[in-house]
C-alpha cells in the first residue's frame, strides 16, 4: 500500500504510473485530487509524512525525494543503487 496521511484533510497516494496524487477532503466530505506530482522516473514505492506540508517518496528509480504537497521538490537522494522500498 503506497498511501500516507498528510494532515487532517489530505493524504497522498503513489503508483506504478510514477505519479503521486495529493487528495484533499472537500466540504461535502468527499476526497478529490488537489495535485499530481511527477518527480520520479519509475514506480512510486513508498511515502512517508515529514510535516503537515512535506513528505518523502521512494521509487524504483533508486531515489528518495523530499517534496511539498504543492509539488515542489526540496531534495533528492541518489545514494541507493537499486529500488528504494
Amino acid at each position: 500500500l503506497c498511501m500516507e496521511k498528510i494532515n487532517n484533510i489530505s493524504f497522498a497516494s503513489g503508483s506504478r504510473d510514477r505519479e503521486i496524487i495529493i487528495w484533499q477532503k472537500q466540504p461535502n466530505q468527499a476526497f478529490s485530487c488537489s495535485n499530481k506530482i511527477s518527480t520520479h522516473s519509475a514506480a512510486v514505492l513508498s511515502l512517508c509524512k515529514l510535516t503537515d506540508t512535506t513528505f518523502a517518496s521512494s521509487s524504483g528509480d533508486n531515489t528518495i525525494i523530499i517534496s511539498t504537497i504543492e509539488g515542489l521538490s526540496l531534495q533528492t537522494f541518489h545514494e541507493h543503487t537499486n529500488w528504494v522500498w
